[in-house]
């Protein structure tokens, strides 16, 4: 549908004439690509696997889309029109949200605003929340400013990394374990070597390498063409590849 633009007067000219629908049409054409637009950048933030936020440039809350209310347990609705400042309060323990808390943080964003977010949201975090149902969970935020004819608009990216950081976290006490029996292996001063599935041996301790006399390297390498200089080490050896031939475990000797 072709709004009205302008006004024709009697006489009419032709000029003008063409000249007016020329301009209603292209006012239509604007309009239709304007609407087009905005329903893709709302079908982008709607179905985006991450949580956006957007805050207009007095502090509120614009935008809250559907994954930052399954990320956060908080909903569009009962936040949408609400200082910034005051959404944040409601992710954090609710043993943090007292007077001086909120005092604190409604003048960090005041500072925000009246800076027009200049440089104080170029950030990635990671940072802990706590939905409604209690649940704890780290979520990653990647802040930034957008630019309008309007003034600056503030927005963040959340994500929930809660599960990762576990991985994380079970992974480096492993490692810490691993360091921590590997120095004991290798320091002790019994004979100790580990075995792969395909009978090569992986990894030797330095009281091997010390009442063997062969190198390290010699130890692992299965081309070297050496034979262990004690016999009962050599039948035990053999024992414990049969072993592994035969449970297809890993063994040590």
């Amino acid at each position: 549908m072709v709004e009205p633009y302008g006004y024709i007067l009697k006489p009419i000219n032709t000029r003008e004439l063409i000249g007016n629908i020329e301009m209603a049409l292209y006012k239509h054409r604007m309009e239709k690509e304007l609407r087009e637009s905005e329903n893709k950048f709302r079908s982008v933030i709607e179905n985006s696997s991450d949580g956006i936020t957007l805050v207009d440039e007095q502090g509120k809350l614009i935008e809250w889309n559907p994954a930052a209310e399954q990320i956060s347990g908080l909903k569009r609705s009962e936040l949408l029109g609400m200082s910034m400042n005051e959404v944040i309060l409601r992710m954090v323990p609710e043993t943090e949200r007292t007077a001086d808390r909120r005092e604190r943080d409604k003048k960090q964003w005041k500072s925000l605003i009246d800076n027009e977010y200049a440089g104080e949201l170029d950030y990635m975090k990671d940072v802990e929340i706590v939905t409604p149902s209690g649940e704890h969970k780290i979520v990653q935020t990647n802040g930034f400013a957008i630019k309008t004819v309007n003034g600056t608009l503030a927005g963040a990216i959340m994500r929930d990394v809660t599960e990762r950081r576990k991985v994380e976290d079970a992974l480096r006490d492993a490692l810490k374990r691993e360091r921590f029996l590997g120095d004991i292996i290798r320091q002790t001063t019994v004979m100790i070597g580990v075995f792969g599935l395909g009978g090569k041996r992986i990894m030797v301790n330095n009281a091997t390498v010390n009442q063997t006399g062969y190198s390290e390297e010699e130890l692992l390498n299965p081309d070297s063409g050496f034979n262990l200089p004690v016999p009962k080490l050599r039948d035990f050896e053999a024992e414990k590849l049969g072993q592994i031939h035969q449970t297809k475990k890993a063994s040590r000797f």
